[in-house]
């Protein structure tokens, strides 16, 4: 490949690079843009892969930098100046590339560019990839749950099914004979679970120990941070503290009542010789961290595991 016959300006440094798309309207066998603390840069290329042509953006001479979806589905980069706009069209399976382009080309616009390099960006587009792997993990295990959960339903409705039939042969429509009818029904294991389902929502008598919260100070666990999400909370906080800027105490309030939450579980159940009080309050607390997600599993069995030896 023939190298590009330019050269970077003084104090200028590139941050990212992709051919994730092409400038609409132009015909170049291939294009790669080149992104500095400065500007861009499209490189156009030439059939046999030789360096043809560049051009510039710079960042000052952008307005405005969008990602849009045309009707037939496909995305695009519009980058708007005073006097006219450049389109660039995603290329096929580069998404996660086209994510970071926008971001870069936005981030570079503002005042804090000066935080944002090279690594960042490959890191972010790793932590784009990774997010998407475990996203695409989730949506095949609630499609599994779903199919179990569609499984279940007709195993009830041929369970109701079989059970009507043993009433109606019985000729006993009275409490009695419905509930011999739906215990003659249950054979196996499995349709005994189902059995009690069955029965408990028919006379409306749900288990005393399910209907009633084990924990009263049960708290729904908080959504886990995505790879992206914490990249971007971390590098926030770079800036703050290269800035100068004093932490919200406000904000932290809630950190540092977790943190002294965790703390002081951590001093009881390095007591010894805790009473039974103590030990079922020191499995509370503890149990109210792995449920926000404070605590992983392992962690919180090992606790566990000391607290009642």
């Amino acid at each position: 490949m023939t190298k590009q016959n330019y050269s970077l300006n003084y104090g200028e440094k590139i941050v990212f690079k992709t051919s994730c798309v092409k400038r609409k309207g132009f015909s170049a066998y291939r294009q790669e843009l080149i992104l500095t603390n400065r500007s861009i840069i499209l490189e156009k290329y030439g059939v046999f892969n030789n360096f043809v042509d560049m051009e510039r953006y710079y960042y000052r001479d952008i307005n405005q930098a969008i990602q849009i979806e045309n009707s037939n589905g496909t995305k695009q980069l519009e980058l708007y100046f005073d006097d006219k706009i450049e389109i660039f069209i995603l290329l096929n399976n580069e998404e996660c590339e086209f994510k970071v382009l926008l971001k870069v080309i936005n981030d570079q616009m503002s005042e804090d560019a000066e935080y944002y390099d090279f690594n960042y960006y490959n890191e972010y587009l790793a932590a784009i990839k990774e997010d998407n792997k475990l996203n695409l993990f989730k949506l095949l295990s609630d499609s599994d749950e779903d199919n179990a959960e569609t499984e279940f339903y007709e195993k009830g409705i041929k369970f109701a099914g079989k059970a009507a039939k043993n009433i109606l042969k019985s000729g006993n429509f009275g409490i009695t004979g419905v509930a011999k009818g739906l215990l003659k029904t249950a054979t196996s294991q499995q349709t005994k679970n189902l059995k009690k389902s069955v029965v408990n929502g028919f006379f409306g008598t749900d288990d005393e120990e399910d209907s009633i919260p084990k924990n009263k100070n049960y708290v729904e666990p908080t959504k886990k941070l995505s790879n992206v999400e914490k990249l971007e909370l971390q590098k926030l906080d770079e800036i703050r503290r290269k800035k100068g800027i004093p932490e919200d105490k406000e904000e932290n309030k809630e950190i540092d009542k977790e943190e002294n939450f965790e703390e002081e579980i951590i001093k009881d159940v390095n007591k010894s010789n805790l009473s039974i009080d103590e030990q079922i309050q020191a499995l509370i607390k503890l149990k109210e961290l792995l449920d926000v997600g404070i605590l992983t599993q392992e962690e919180f069995d090992k606790k566990k595991k000391e607290i009642m030896n």
